[in-house]
């Protein structure tokens, strides 16, 4: 999304939208494919590819706009990451296996869940930055804050509704 954004920045509205058909085409082949051999779960590896595909394809247009930037940060920030995202990956496909006989819906809400959790937790450990601007634009920091806000609000009402009334 990031390199889509850059793009478009730089005044190129073509690369993105071609790069999306490329890719969306790709995972929608590879999608078929995975699914034959791996069930639903060949889903995650198709994405995975149609992701890695469009991240170097829309990479290496920015880097012949812009020859300067910085390369090897960008690509240890991603590689860190990616690290985070295997970690939560093996975690979960462990959780599917082990409940193997629960339903299919019960197996993707626990390796879901478990999942986001353990990745949301690497990223507050290692960059929090990062994992504040993932919650920013997520709506997750807005819904704290209003439930923050309307649990202050009752406990004032209830705190205004204890005090003696003026006359």
């Amino acid at each position: 999304n990031i390199f889509s954004r850059t793009s478009y920045v730089l005044k190129d509205t073509l690369s993105p939208p071609l790069i999306s058909c490329v890719t969306i085409t790709l995972y929608i082949l590879a999608g078929r494919f995975f699914v034959t051999h791996w069930g639903y779960s060949g889903l995650v590896w198709a994405r995975t590819l149609q992701m890695g595909l469009s991240f170097i394809l829309l990479w290496t247009v920015i880097q012949r706009k812009l020859p300067n930037t910085h390369l090897k940060e960008t690509l240890w920030k991603i590689f860190e990451y990616f690290l985070a995202a295997a970690a939560a990956y093996l975690v979960s496909h462990l959780l599917v296996v082990q409940f193997k006989s629960a339903p299919a819906i019960f197996q993707l809400a626990v390796a879901g869940l478990v999942g986001v959790s353990l990745y949301l937790l690497i990223l507050y450990w290692r960059d929090r930055e990062m994992l504040t601007a993932i919650l920013e634009m997520s709506g997750v920091e807005r819904l704290f804050a209003y439930l923050q806000n309307s649990k202050f609000q009752r406990g004032q009402k209830s705190v205004e509704h204890d005090l003696p009334q003026e006359r």
